[in-house]
């Protein structure tokens, strides 16, 4: 598995991402984000606990952002590239204080997108992506480890 790929595509999506953040702040109506909040603003314990569930949700949270950007082929090239990384993407919700800390981290980004408060919306973008990223790498790591141990044993 090639780690370094791996981090390039996630650079790569944190800078798509803030770019959207940037060009949805400018933009005259956002009310688009208003469908995202209700999921993700939701009381603890409605929220759904399948992991598959808010892989998929946090997706959609993601994709949404770029897609009110306005920009057609950045929206293209951001699908193409969580296509690549979807599949490591969702080992960050195998652990339930992911699945909670995706609850906060998004309910917060949404408030700053709808209060237009771009440079603390990208702060905080790019500190939930860093997180999920360190926990992708970390379980990724531990994984691997243990098939080495495995075939070493």
């Amino acid at each position: 598995m090639d780690l370094e790929y791996y981090d390039e595509l996630y650079d790569f999506r944190t800078d798509i991402e803030v770019l959207a953040i940037r060009r949805l702040c400018e933009k005259a109506d956002i009310s688009a984000l208003s469908g995202l909040a209700g999921f993700w603003h939701m009381p603890d314990s409605e929220r759904p606990a399948d992991f598959r569930e808010v892989a998929a949700r946090d997706e959609a949270f993601h994709r949404t952002i770029v897609s009110l950007a306005g920009n057609r082929e950045m929206l293209r090239t951001y699908n193409e590239l969580a296509e690549h990384i979807r599949v490591i993407r969702r080992l960050d919700f195998i652990n339930p204080h992911r699945i909670a800390a995706a609850f906060e981290e998004h309910g917060k980004i949404l408030d700053l997108l709808m209060a237009r408060q771009a440079d603390k919306a990208e702060f905080l973008v790019r500190a939930h992506i860093g997180a999920s990223r360190a926990e992708i790498k970390h379980i990724t790591l531990h994984r691997l480890a243990l098939a080495a141990a495995r075939l070493a044993g």
